[in-house]
């Protein structure tokens, strides 16, 4: 297949799905009753659609699996229309696939969801990661080898700027809360730009809060306050007319007192519940029940891990930090004991510091200062995943630079790996690995290359002290990953790698 005919199909998918070189609308219309109605819509650029004929084919078959999963699909001159309705938000998330958007991993806290007796709340936090849009974009640096490469090349630049991608929530009262790009309809319109986190530029996360309110419930609640209202006012009137004297003013009091007092208490525990909507907590999340959470464990496992979890003690990470010269905060860290520990740290915000990881080998009284190359979020992204057909986890590898200052080793093994610079030797590593039944890291294997960024590495790490420092990062990693949840933690911008540049 020719060069140009890839880089026509890779056009059309990337049109198709993302929105690149036309527009894409992702819509969500909640109704009054709870139900929700579904309405997407991608449309192609007329120009493209007749410079790439190949994205028709993609869109075929992207309908019959829209058809698949209950969808009614209007087919269009560049595009179509998908339209389909759920009887409330409860049954999109359950009875979608695994890990969309509405069902994230534990990192998140997806779609929380509390029946009330006034209203239903809900709250969501929904992820658009850069890394799940186009991950590989190396075509559009890459130096074209014809006239048409570099035509394609810069007509997709120029496509990406000018198209659309949003997803937009439409409800039925003005939203709680919410961070949308744009809001219309006095707050019941919520619309989110959500290209930059497709074309794989930043995340972009849908945060928003509303009520569903029961009407038939309100109105019920009205006619019998207005009835208990109308009684005391008539009570206490007679009351007042009759006075004491009279037996039915004499009963007239006291049961207009009660009627007004039980008119007022009810009306303040209305106010009440209408002003302050209850704090949604993991236990009101709803979730697919085939997600799995970020390292590849069904999801409510995940959830009852990060809830039962405490944050660790860093007092005596900072005191060990400290007596090796490292100065900076530490915000968050694994669990320290006879192994070591992995911890994440900022340097001084006035001086231009930013976020990194020390690790710290126990067994060697070690540390490295840790960059990440593979993932752009740092360590944790640890133990991210890709499911196989067979519906095996396959555990993506592990990619990562120690920066170790005042290191002896000039000549031993390993010494000529990476670079050396002011007595400060990098040290790129690589680890592949699996995870075994019980949970349990195995078949770690730790290799290096040389200079900053390899192009391959194949040299086995064999310097003990390299490895067991290696061996902490991976064996720390998922402990630290966790407490950076529990603190509400999450690195949202890639990391400073060696020299400065960017991983």
């Amino acid at each position: 297949m020719s060069r140009h005919i890839v880089f026509g199909m890779l056009l059309g998918i990337a049109c198709l799905l993302l929105g690149g070189c036309g527009d894409g609308h992702l819509a969500y219309t909640i109704y009054p009753d709870g139900s929700v109605h579904e309405e997407h819509e991608i449309q192609l650029d007329d120009y493209f659609a007749q410079k790439f004929p190949a994205w028709k084919q993609n869109l075929s078959e992207q309908e019959k699996d829209w058809e698949d999963k209950g969808y009614t699909v209007d087919r269009q001159k560049n595009g179509a229309t998908v339209k389909k309705d759920s009887l409330n938000l409860q049954e999109i998330v359950i009875h979608g696939e695994k890990n969309n958007i509405w069902s994230p991993d534990e990192r998140y806290d997806g779609v929380r969801y509390r029946k009330g007796f006034f209203y239903d709340t809900y709250t969501l936090e929904l992820p658009w990661e850069s890394d799940e849009g186009m991950q590989d974009r190396s075509f559009l640096n890459e130096r074209p080898q014809t006239f048409e490469d570099a035509e394609i090349q810069q007509l997709f630049k120029q496509g990406m700027q000018k198209d659309t991608l949003d997803f937009t929530l439409r409800l039925p009262y003005a939203a709680d809360f919410s961070n949308a790009t744009t809001t219309q309809e006095d707050g019941r319109e919520l619309i989110w730009d959500i290209k930059p986190a497709m074309l794989g530029d930043k995340d972009v996360t849908v945060n928003a809060g509303f009520r569903i309110y029961h009407k038939n419930v309100l109105a019920a609640s009205a006619v019998v306050g207005g009835i208990f209202a109308i009684y005391a006012i008539i009570a206490l009137a007679m009351a007042a007319l009759r006075g004491s004297a009279s037996p039915l003013g004499r009963l007239a009091l006291p049961s207009g007192t009660i009627a007004l007092v039980a008119v007022c208490v009810f009306g303040g525990v209305v106010a009440y519940q209408m002003k302050h909507p209850p704090q949604l907590t993991n236990t009101d999340r709803i979730y697919n029940g085939t997600a799995r959470d970020s390292e590849g464990r069904p999801l409510a496992d995940g959830l009852k891990r990060l809830e039962q979890a405490h944050p660790n003690s860093l007092d005596e990470i900072e005191k060990i930090l400290k007596e090796h010269g490292v100065e900076d905060s530490v915000l968050a860290a694994s669990e320290s004991d006879e192994a070591g520990f992995l911890a994440l740290l900022r340097g001084d915000v006035n001086k231009g510091g930013g976020y990194y990881y020390v690790v710290y080998d126990a067994k060697d009284q070690q540390v490295a200062t840790l960059y990440d190359h593979m993932q752009g979020k740092g360590i944790q992204t640890f133990r991210s995943y890709d499911i196989l057909k067979n519906g095996k986890v396959d555990y993506r590898p592990l990619l990562f630079s120690m920066q170790i200052a005042g290191d002896p080793n000039r000549s031993g093994q390993n010494a000529s790996s990476g670079a050396w610079k002011d007595g400060v030797h990098t040290l790129p590593v690589y680890v592949l690995f699996d995870v075994d039944e019980q949970d349990q890291l195995k078949n770690k294997r730790f290799t290096t290359g040389y200079g900053y960024y390899p192009s391959h590495y194949m040299a086995e790490l064999k310097n003990p002290v390299y490895r067991n420092l290696a061996d902490t990062v991976v064996e720390k990693a998922c402990a630290l990953k966790l407490d950076m949840l529990k603190r509400n933690i999450n690195l949202g911008q890639k990391n400073a790698g060696p020299e400065g540049k960017k991983s």
